[in-house]
């Protein structure tokens, strides 16, 4: 992912180089860690590179912006422009248009919410489309988008990344996640945290993107092998060889005002595979 490898908006070797370090330590302390340590290797490795992009900006090389902490107060409160509402006039003659562009994406969420939750299942050997089943879960996440919707939030669907750091950190009860959503919460009052959330140079980022995207696609192929699909079969080769590579493809289709991007078109083109390419035995 280019643009995470970035210092002050420009490509850098520099910042190639911070990710890579971020990389590298966040492995090396999920495999050496122990206890506490090895539960949280993102938040080491990012605490660790920071502290040297630290010593960098302050010997002249300008990787981190501190000029996001002038002005800042202990206790601040975020801008909540986003609960303005606005309910403009619907115009009847643009509802094919609304159906044409949050179909395709509603369709792009549920196959996310699918392929998260299998992967998670992987990773805490439950399998969560049994129990609570994929019903609750997909209400559960309606719900929440529907509210992030109407105070516009981004939609709550599950998230790769979450799956990925779940599985590191092998953190898997709903309490602690619940009570570290509260403390995120309350922590987006904090001047000083949010500053130095916005400080963090892209290129940490990118470190650990690289680790967790990766976990992502480990997961879907664990998923593949425990489910025992046959890959000499030329259709199911052909499915998953397609899906991974548009996935890293970059490729984006617009269609006028529907736009589908990578992620989603890898997803899609996978659905339409799996339909047509029938099985020889089906077939005949």
């Amino acid at each position: 992912i280019p643009t995470y490898f970035q210092v002050n908006g420009q490509y850098s070797l520099i910042g190639l180089g911070l990710g890579m370090l971020t990389l590298v330590i966040t492995a090396f302390i999920s495999h050496y860690g122990k206890g506490f340590i090895r539960n949280l290797p993102f938040l080491f490795a990012i605490l660790i590179v920071y502290a040297l992009s630290a010593l960098l900006t302050l010997a002249g090389v300008p990787v981190i912006d501190f000029t996001v902490f002038n002005n800042v107060k202990l206790i601040q409160i975020p801008d909540f422009s986003f609960f303005h509402m606005n309910f403009p006039a619907l115009n009847w003659a643009q509802i094919i248009q609304i159906l044409l562009l949050f179909a395709p994406l509603s369709l792009v969420c549920v196959c996310e919410h699918l392929s998260d939750h299998k992967a998670l299942s992987a990773v805490i050997g439950t399998d969560l489309t049994q129990t609570p089943g994929v019903g609750r879960t997909l209400i559960g996440d309606g719900i929440a988008s529907t509210i992030g919707g109407f105070v516009c939030g981004l939609m709550n669907t599950s998230y790769g990344e979450s799956v990925g750091t779940t599985g590191f950190s092998r953190i898997c009860s709903k309490y602690v996640i619940t009570l570290a959503a509260i403390i995120m919460g309350v922590a987006g009052f904090v001047g000083p945290l949010q500053a130095f959330l916005v400080s963090i140079p892209s290129c940490i980022f990118g470190g650990c993107a690289c680790v967790l995207y990766g976990y992502i696609t480990l997961s879907g192929i664990r998923t593949i092998k425990d489910n025992n699909i046959d890959l000499n079969n030329n259709r199911n080769v052909t499915i998953i060889a397609s899906i991974l590579t548009l996935g890293v493809s970059g490729v984006v289709c617009n269609f006028g005002i529907v736009s589908i991007g990578t992620t989603a078109l890898a997803m899609l083109v996978g659905i339409i595979l799996n339909v047509i390419l029938k099985d020889k035995q089906e077939a005949v």
